[in-house]
């Protein structure tokens, strides 16, 4: 009777140690929590949460790159595999684009060791920074400063305000914008009086700045014969755009093989 208490006795106290034992690896599927994204004016924050401890090591590039590549240890036995192989998890969260992200994954190695890989839209630079509880990491994202209303496109276009001077960027000679100016509308009048001639409507961008431009450094022997160099000015959300144009092209193919 004794025996077979303490028999008891025994097989109770290692289902009791079995009980209390910390969770091992195959009870954890995932890792990686969740992703939460936020921005706030041109810099954008990208917190990593996760199940397991892991310690920030370093990442790369630390330049600025399209993909971010940080190095984690493990600091907690739950980051530990039973299999030899490493296992990836990936999350595409809500509110990417606020980031130009496109998505997160984490590979995890059987040792514990992880690796993040970040994937950007466009090239970023970034800071990354770890919190005290070594359960979250948050990359800082520095996104350029850019107005979508502000982004010139050199993309062939029509072009009904031909005549506008080049303004240059030292003191303007007055001679030379009004003969730049007399040769330009006498191209524009040949083209749409010449008998049995389609119209050229189209006109390339070759270079638009807020400041004016410069063309002296462009001779007219650089381009086809025909072609016409002229500005012209546009005003977008209250700031004038300066635009350097070649022009005129019959259709919008013929402008685009010229770019």
């Amino acid at each position: 009777m004794n025996s077979r208490a303490h028999i008891l006795a025994l097989v109770l106290a290692c289902l009791s140690l079995w009980a209390g034992r910390p969770a091992a690896a195959a009870d954890t599927d995932t890792v990686l929590e969740q992703v939460l994204v936020s921005r706030q004016a041109n810099t954008a924050s990208v917190e990593l949460q996760f199940e397991c401890r892991y310690r920030y090591v370093d990442h790369f590039p630390l330049t600025q790159s399209d993909r971010l590549r940080i190095k984690l240890a493990s600091a907690d036995p739950c980051a530990r595999l039973p299999v030899s192989t490493p296992r990836r998890e990936t999350r595409r969260p809500v509110g990417r684009e606020l980031a130009d992200l496109r998505e997160v994954e984490l590979i995890r190695d059987p040792d514990g060791s992880g690796l993040v890989l970040l994937h950007f839209t466009q090239p970023v630079t970034v800071t990354v920074k770890q919190r005290g509880d070594l359960r979250r990491l948050v990359v800082s994202v520095e996104l350029p400063a850019v107005d979508p209303g502000e982004r010139e496109d050199r993309l062939p276009s029509t072009a009904p305000d031909l005549m506008q001077p080049v303004m240059p960027a030292v003191a303007p000679d007055p001679g030379r914008i009004a003969r730049a100016n007399a040769r330009a509308e006498q191209a524009t009048n040949a083209t749409f009086s010449a008998p049995g001639v389609r119209p050229k409507m189209y006109a390339i961008n070759l270079e638009s700045s807020l400041q004016p431009v410069d063309s002296g450094s462009l001779s007219p022997e650089m381009f086809a014969p025909g072609l016409q160099l002229y500005g012209t000015e546009v005003v977008i959300n209250g700031r004038t755009w300066h635009r350097l144009r070649l022009g005129f092209f019959e259709t919008e193919a013929e402008a685009k093989s010229a770019l």
